[in-house]
């Protein structure tokens, strides 16, 4: 649920970002906002070091397997991307 609300609120920040949508929100957020969603994904992908993440300690769970096949390198995708336009956006590409 909160990996989708992530993905919900990514989502959105972006279209918000794309300039297709206006929106009166202060160039603060913006800047620090495209740097914070990205590492929330990141921070998932590497995980809790117990049941979630790249480096966690139970692993012969289904969830466990699901994860580390299909979640983390998903989050670990969106965090590489994220960073990528908030570098792209920041600082010209």
């Amino acid at each position: 649920f909160i990996v989708g609300l992530g993905l919900l609120g990514f989502g959105v920040f972006y279209v918000f970002m794309s300039g297709k949508v206006e929106w009166p929100v202060p160039m603060g957020v913006v800047k620090y906002g495209q740097w914070i969603f990205p590492s929330m994904f990141f921070i998932r992908g590497v995980g809790d070091f117990k049941y979630a993440g790249l480096f966690k300690k139970v692993k012969g769970t289904a969830f466990a397997r699901w994860d580390a096949r299909v979640f983390t390198p998903l989050c670990f995708a969106i965090a590489i991307l994220g960073f990528l336009v908030a570098y792209l956006n920041q600082y010209g590409g």
